[in-house]
């Protein structure tokens, strides 16, 4: 009877925090280096390789915060307060059970111009992309309108647009028509494809996901096989590429293959064209590529090693995958940075998200770091 009531209150605790009732008011008192210490979620569970979006979970009109941690394929619901100038949120856990299945990695973006987040997350199996539209009124719901995969046109008719599990592509409005563009990695590798939405130009609304892959080396630049070396100025069919290059951007390319790069893309100069916060596995930071071309046409003109400053460069342990939203509710979108590896011992534990707040504009950001541990203190 004893090990039936150890089982039943485990069985207990377990579903409780499940259900996110352990966590809302429910303190445990623990002892920290400068004394105890009241933890307002213990039941929350760990915060590992992290993604973050922007999304009004409980339809009150303000926008709150989805955690998804690739660790586990787990979803934790923050709610916002919204109060200017502040970051408080709640966890509440009840509004998990609303979101769909996500799979490796998620981006929260309204493709169709709504006002309403949607979600584009991995397709196991596939190597795609699931697109789910927001379709909530009083309540958060989901529609399916991309499965099993999202596709994409090209010479051979539509094909599956490719995006692996160990990539983080960058899904936003590239060329400024109003529609979302996705960008990512060529499936061996080195050059960065760039897949156009035509709704806009197509139907004149931003409703659809009709794509054509228009470039297959967006911003004339490479990246190593080997390394997170970056190549200006180079392309597979580009005027002037040396031999040296070639070796060294497809060097055993039948043997060895892409395995993971990361994507932010926002304006960091406001010049009015996308820049690119780029991740690279095995390697620690985000480098900052700048974009010195036009919206219909990029080209990287040089790259920053240490964004986003000599006195606080991001250096997490692995491949860390940045998301761009409004932490504080100033009106200014800020940074949140963790690592996309999902291995276990590269979370750096306590101290694998980092916020960077923005004192400048959305188009022209200065971030300063004011924690390595956003919600997981």
């Amino acid at each position: 009877m004893k090990m039936i009531r150890k089982f039943l209150i485990l069985w207990l605790c377990l579903l409780l925090a499940s259900l996110g009732i352990y966590g809302q008011n429910v303190p445990l008192v623990r002892s920290g280096r400068n004394g105890s210490q009241n933890l307002r979620y213990p039941w929350a569970g760990g915060m590992n390789s992290m993604q973050f979006g922007s999304i009004d979970i409980n339809r009150d009109g303000i926008k709150d915060l989805v955690a998804f941690d690739r660790q586990g394929d787990r979803l934790m619901c923050f709610i916002n307060k919204g109060n200017p100038e502040t970051i408080d949120y709640t966890l509440q856990q009840q509004y998990a059970k609303d979101f769909p299945r996500l799979y490796d990695w998620a981006i929260f973006a309204d493709y169709n111009g709504d006002g309403k987040a949607d979600i584009f997350t991995y397709s196991p199996g596939w190597a795609g992309i699931i697109v789910y539209k927001n379709i909530s009124t009083d309540t958060l719901r989901f529609e399916r309108v991309a499965y099993p995969y999202l596709e994409s046109k090209a010479e051979a008719g539509k094909v599956n647009l490719f995006v692996t599990y160990a990539d983080y592509p960058g899904i936003v409005d590239i060329d400024g028509d109003g529609d979302l563009d996705i960008l990512s990695f060529w499936g061996l590798g080195s050059f960065v494809e760039m897949n156009k939405n035509m709704s806009m130009e197509d139907y004149g609304i931003p409703d659809s996901l009709d794509y054509v892959k228009t470039e297959y080396c967006w911003g004339h630049f490479a990246e190593s096989d080997e390394s997170n070396a970056l190549f200006l100025d180079t392309c597979v069919n580009g005027a002037g590429i040396t031999d040296t290059l070639v070796r060294e951007v497809k060097k055993d390319a039948t043997a060895r293959r892409h395995t993971g790069s990361t994507f932010c893309m926002l304006d960091l100069n406001g010049d009015g064209v996308k820049d690119l916060l780029l991740g690279d596995v095995d390697y620690p930071g985000l480098f900052a590529l700048m974009n010195g071309g036009t919206k219909e046409s990029a080209h990287i003109v040089s790259y920053d090693t240490l964004f986003p400053d000599y006195g606080s460069a991001i250096r997490l342990y692995s491949m860390p995958a940045a998301a761009y939203i409004d932490v504080n509710n100033d009106g200014v979108k800020d940074l949140l940075v963790s690592p996309f590896d999902p291995g276990l011992y590269v979370s750096q534990n306590k101290h694998s998200v980092w916020l960077f707040l923005n004192s400048g504009k959305n188009d022209k950001p200065c971030f300063h770091l004011v924690t390595k541990n956003f919600l997981q203190d």
